[in-house]
């Protein structure tokens, strides 16, 4: 249900788009239409980022990460990915490394360095879709070539101007990298569990094995019993 919502955000936010370029066409020196171009575009940049967010926040409660409180906090997004998923897989690349399973090995780093390029992404998104949101003075610039930016956006590392088509390439970034970490998730999860169903089968066998030893004993104690007796 998320994921058709994080995909149903995605078409609105391309119709968003579309819709803040035909009125750009058609404003011209008409104030109105370019307030109405200048909505559209800005809401464009928010659908954009809510369908990142959704897609984020469903990989997260496929994890277990956080409470569901903290999952529907923007805030925390890029802090959960940053201090529960990445540090569980290095945990899990320290274990690996000693047990010397090298597939996994090459699976935590990829996991690892996927969760540091999707929080930066979110970060930058997020940043975005403020700006577009709460900046009015930050001016949506419409060119020639049929594209718009968001000029004047905070991001992590400087202050710049953020295209439409870059939102939308951080849309798909953020399902290729979601993907990814979901993958080395089930991975290592499948792992445990195969592991964990071998510990049960050894633990049961060792019980049958405990069991049909209390019975010799029991019947060596009954020998014995009888031996004494017959002296």
């Amino acid at each position: 249900m998320k994921q058709e919502l994080g995909q149903e955000l995605k078409h609105v936010a391309h119709h968003l788009r579309d819709r803040a370029l035909h009125l750009r066409d058609q404003a011209l020196n008409s104030s109105a239409h370019s307030a109405h171009c200048d909505a559209f575009a800005r809401s464009a940049y928010n659908r954009y980022y809510y369908a990142c967010f959704l897609c984020v926040r469903d990989t997260l409660t496929k994890m277990n990460i956080g409470t569901p409180a903290e999952r529907k906090m923007h805030a925390k997004i890029s802090r959960l990915l940053d201090k529960q998923v990445t540090t569980r897989f290095t945990k899990q690349l320290k274990e690996s490394r000693e047990n010397e399973e090298d597939y996994i090995v090459v699976i935590m780093n990829s996991a690892i360095e996927a969760t540091s390029r999707l929080k930066d992404v979110m970060l930058d998104a997020k940043a975005t879709r403020t700006t577009a949101d709460y900046e009015i003075d930050s001016l949506v610039d419409f060119n020639e070539n049929g594209i718009f930016l968001l000029k004047g956006v905070k991001t992590r590392n400087s202050c710049k101007d953020v295209s439409i088509g870059r939102m939308y390439n951080w849309h798909e970034d953020v399902i290729i990298l979601a993907n990814n970490i979901l993958t080395a998730y089930d991975s290592v999860d499948k792992k445990f569990k195969t592991n964990d169903k071998k510990t049960k089968t050894i633990d049961k066998k060792t019980k049958t094995i405990d069991k049909k030893f209390k019975t010799i004993d029991k019947r060596f104690k009954n020998i014995d019993k009888r031996f004494k007796r017959s002296k």
